[in-house]
């Protein structure tokens, strides 16, 4: 989903308040310390900015949530009553998930996400760029706006269907070039919450907007499975398109965090600037490690599709479970995902980190900082999120298939832990176009994990059986080929160490 940036007025002060903050400290509480109960203004504008951050990724993940459901369902009505026009029969539930029909749903999603991504992916390092010039909270906003136009414009298509063809609705994509849709949404919050925390508390903080976005998402797929039996598709994507609309509300309350750089700082720029820019952005794939970290992201993109958008329509037509009750799967996905970010990973943690001073520990799961110790479990939960995708495909009952779902969802952190690592690399000044990268890079992954997510379920169909879950056995194979960079990563000593030194410097002023 989204992401934002805040900068508290003096970084010594913010040092101070919150060194002490990693994975072992409480993701929802207070960040007082032990020499006094006040903070200062600086912090308290910095807790803020977290909770309206926070507050505004919860309504747009809850409006994800809310609207796959109901969208999958329309689609599959209207393309199931465009066989029964075309064969003269009515269409019953056994019609709605013949290969036939299944295929042709599958594959209206899978190019509107390639539509969606291509449009993106255009969009993000320009938008990027005006972000880091004018201020993040303009260009989220209009993000939110021309996200919404997206949702509102496959309405429209399946509202007027026939009338208009189901495939027009991929022409909704264009509103993404209206502020730069999901990637630019990505790069700011997490520019935002680089901008407020240390390398030591980062990963935390990446954890927290993953927490929150679980929160929406374990929410809103089951009370939309109970809506939808009430009220019908509708009204849910009328509710989903107000809650994004209403993402963009917190970031009225939210001061701009971007550092000012003088008199020149949004001026309107030029042809020749942007290419300028543009430049450097791309020279941040010159680092090495980095690019090997831009390649786990690439190959690792496919998962989170796989488990949303293309697993409603898997449970469906697998189980023989209409598609406004497949909600309570992923309410047990998120389910499993709050419990380990909010219980496990801390837990994991601390043994990771207390290890290097007990010498009969697992090696593997030793690190001697934070950074080592991010790497650490970036690597878990790859290794998690491969185990759980086996089991998916190979379950051929739904007990099965949510056992599998639960140890997939256990390594859920992979992305944050990786975009984590990604910060050690590039300056505070460059880590919202590092995100923006970031974004872009997600894209592409999107343009071929959704075409072949769709060519594997219609081969998978044909073949029968167990092969039903070919999907999930080339995604495991790719999430395989994704986790080996994390194994050849040298993370930057001499830049940690530095950082060390100035941190212990200030405190000791």
């Amino acid at each position: 989903m989204p992401g934002l940036r805040a900068r508290a007025n003096s970084e010594a002060v913010h040092r101070e308040l919150q060194h002490d903050a990693t994975e072992q400290t409480p993701l929802i509480g207070n960040s007082s310390t032990q020499d006094g109960p006040s903070t200062s203004p600086s912090d308290q504008k910095s807790q803020k900015v977290a909770w309206l951050l926070c507050l505004s990724i919860f309504l747009g993940a809850s409006a994800g949530g809310f609207s796959m459901m109901p969208l999958t369902q329309l689609l599959e009505d209207a393309v199931c009553r465009e066989r029964g026009q075309n064969t003269e029969l009515l269409p019953n539930l056994d019609d709605c998930k013949s290969s036939w029909v299944q295929s042709r749903v599958a594959y209206l999603l899978a190019i509107s996400g390639t539509c969606d991504a291509i449009c993106g992916f255009s969009a993000a390092l320009p938008w990027g760029i005006v972000a880091d010039r004018i201020g993040r909270k303009p260009v989220v906003v209009l993000a939110l706006t021309g996200g919404s136009l997206v949702l509102v414009w496959w309405m429209i298509v399946l509202a007027l269907h026939p009338a208009l063809p189901l495939w027009t609705g991929w022409l909704g994509a264009m509103g993404l070039f209206i502020g730069g849709g999901t990637p630019i949404m990505n790069a700011a919050f997490f520019g935002i919450t680089t901008d407020t925390t240390t390398e030591d508390e980062r990963s935390l903080a990446f954890m927290r907007i993953h927490v929150v976005a679980m929160l929406g998402n374990l929410a809103s797929p089951g009370l939309a499975s109970v809506l939808i039996n009430l009220v019908g598709p509708w009204p849910l994507l009328f509710v989903a398109v107000a809650l994004l609309l209403s993402a963009g509300i917190p970031f009225i309350f939210i001061p701009e965090t971007l550092r000012a750089n003088g008199p020149d700082q949004t001026k309107t720029l030029t042809f020749s600037e942007t290419l300028a820019n543009a430049r450097r952005s791309l020279s941040l794939l010159k680092s090495p490690w980095l690019a090997l970290l831009f390649l786990t992201s690439l190959l690792s993109q496919p998962i989170a599709p796989a488990t949303s958008v293309f697993l409603l329509q898997f449970v469906s037509k697998r189980y023989d479970i209409q598609v406004k009750n497949t909600g309570y799967v992923q309410t047990v996905s998120g389910s499993v995902q709050i419990f380990m970010v909010l219980l496990g990973l801390p837990i994991l943690s601390r043994y990771i980190l207390a290890s290097r001073k007990n010498a009969n520990s697992w090696k593997i799961m030793h690190a001697e900082n934070e950074q080592k110790r991010d790497l650490v479990l970036a690597r878990f939960s790859f290794i998690l999120v491969i185990l759980g995708t086996l089991g998916l495909a190979f379950s051929l009952s739904l007990g099965a298939f949510i056992s599998g779902l639960v140890v997939l969802s256990l390594g859920s952190g992979y992305s944050s832990y990786t975009r984590g690592l990604m910060s050690l690399y590039v300056d505070k000044e460059q880590t919202s176009t590092l995100f923006s990268l970031v974004g872009m890079i997600d894209v592409l992954g999107a343009m071929y994990s959704g075409l072949t997510f769709a060519k594997l379920f219609s081969v998978g169909m044909d073949i029968g059986g167990v092969w039903l879950g070919l999907p999930f056995f080339v995604l495991a194979l790719v999430t395989t080929v994704a986790m080996v960079p994390l194994f050849l990563l040298r993370l930057p000593e001499s830049r940690k160490r530095a950082s060390s030194h100035g941190s212990t410097a200030q405190n000791e002023d």
